[in-house]
């Protein structure tokens, strides 16, 4: 299994940034993000979805980790909240879906697993997720696009030096209330993104996405 993780509280004092307290995870985390109301750090972490009470970790408080959900997927790896705090997406790296969490059941429940509302299929390994600004789309990107919508190519050189080739990636674009409801049936389009899209970001006024591709060493933006 791997080795656990942690979440620091940094303060900037003096001049100077300071790690004021931390937190020892069971699990490893590679994403954070907070409720809009500030009192929830949500952490995908590898083999389940950590909450953290931010006012008990900003005053080092042994008791900041409320709990952890098994989503039911592999590799949560990143998430995002909606405005209202009442629904979370996270995005399950290695189960090639997007699961959908009732937020304010999980917070009134102790972060159960039946707070689950369902999983959004995806291509192969989703990232990124962003939510638009008025909450009706939510994006994805997805590494390596499903064969039955696949279409150009990128060729990727493994560790031991062999040379293969793998479907370029996509933007996922996801109706946003069938997700909460419906996620199996949530996909909207599936767009080529480069290759080995990982992250997504939207400007503020929802009108263009900003894919980073990372094996294509570019950004692709989307109107």
């Amino acid at each position: 299994s791997p080795a656990p993780g942690s979440i620091a509280h940094v303060a900037f004092e003096g001049g100077t940034f300071v790690v004021r307290n931390t937190v020892a995870l069971k699990i490893q985390p590679p994403a954070l993000t907070l409720t809009h109301d500030g009192k929830l750090l949500i952490v995908p972490a590898v083999d389940g979805v950590v909450f953290i009470d931010t006012e008990r970790l900003t005053r080092g408080s042994n008791d900041s980790v409320l709990g952890t959900l098994d989503d039911g997927g592999k590799g949560p790896i990143q998430a995002v909240v909606s405005k209202d705090d009442k629904f979370l997406f996270v995005s399950d790296e290695r189960s090639n879906t997007i699961t959908t969490i009732d937020l304010s059941k999980a917070r009134a429940t102790g972060f159960q697993s039946d707070s689950v509302v369902g999983k959004i299929p995806t291509g192969t390994q989703p990232v990124g997720v962003a939510l638009s600004s008025d909450q009706r789309f939510l994006y994805s990107s997805v590494e390596v696009a499903k064969e039955a919508t696949a279409g150009a190519t990128c060729a990727e050189t493994a560790r031991g030096g062999q040379t293969s080739s793998i479907a370029e990636g996509v933007l996922t674009v996801i109706d946003a209330n069938k997700a909460k409801a419906s996620p199996a049936t949530a996909v909207i389009a599936e767009l080529p993104a480069g290759c080995r899209p990982v992250r997504v970001v939207l400007s503020g006024d929802g009108a263009r996405a900003y894919v980073a591709a990372r094996a294509s060493n570019e950004i692709v933006i989307f109107d």
